[in-house]
């Protein structure tokens, strides 16, 4: 990543390598296979679509015009052949799915450079998504989720360590596609209640939440952190009721 990236994209290499990483546990959650294309295989090529256009796209109006049109469109196209089946019969909460997904892309924007607040609401987003996807017996979904949160995770050692703001530029819009698309397939094709796509959209919300004054970029990073997982654990804790008691 460094021999290919000369020092002036030094902030598109985080988002390669998160791609990287979600695409590795794409690729180890469908043993390689694209083809024929599911649900699944949308997601992965719309979430990869996302980190190009974020990251090689370089007017700032037209990559958020075409992040918006993707945080949109591709939960559309993914649940596509359920919305033809279910005609009008359709439940009222599939049609939230981008709305979710678009919530997601334009409160995340707000910490395009805010990397104490973006990568505590990215990684718990991420990881909170991936554990209830798991309780609502959508292993897929979960380890797609938990595959970006480790990525994320990653890139947020990285920035203890340098505390370099530029780490993020291009992270959080593309990252917003993912969990939305993500956890909004979720409710569909798992026993995820779509409740919780309410209660996950106050986790960026919740890094409004003013830190102690006098603790550095660090602390204010920890703090940060658990300003964002009251509602994870409410989320999770809904998901885990609704999925009933585990039989034999």
């Amino acid at each position: 990543m460094i021999i290919i990236f000369p020092g002036r994209y030094i902030s598109v290499r985080p988002a390669i390598a998160l791609l990287l990483a979600f695409l590795i546990s794409a690729g180890l959650t469908l043993s390689g296979r694209l083809l024929p294309l599911s649900s699944t295989s949308k997601l992965i090529l719309g979430v990869t679509l996302a980190f190009i256009i974020a990251s090689m796209v370089r007017p700032p109006v037209l990559r958020f015009v075409l992040l918006v049109a993707l945080a949109v469109g591709l939960p559309v196209w993914m649940l596509w052949p359920v919305i033809i089946r279910l005609g009008s019969d359709l439940p009222l909460h599939y049609s939230l799915i981008p709305v979710f997904s678009l919530y997601l892309v334009y409160t995340l924007s707000w910490y395009e450079l805010r990397p104490r607040e973006a990568l505590p609401i990215m990684f718990t987003l991420s990881m909170g998504t991936g554990v209830c996807a798991i309780i609502g017996a959508s292993v897929v979904y979960g380890q797609l989720a938990l595959g970006l949160g480790s990525g994320i995770s990653a890139i947020a050692l990285w920035y203890l360590i340098r505390l370099d703001a530029g780490l993020i530029r291009h992270l959080p819009q593309p990252v917003a596609v993912a969990i939305g698309t993500i956890c909004g397939g979720a409710t569909v094709f798992a026993s995820v209640p779509a409740v919780t796509l309410g209660i996950l959209a106050l986790v960026p919300l919740m890094a409004q939440l003013p830190v102690p004054r006098g603790i550095g970029d660090r602390a204010s990073f920890i703090v940060m952190s658990f300003y964002c997982l009251p509602p994870v654990i409410l989320a999770v804790a809904i998901v885990w009721y609704a999925a009933g008691p585990a039989t034999p």
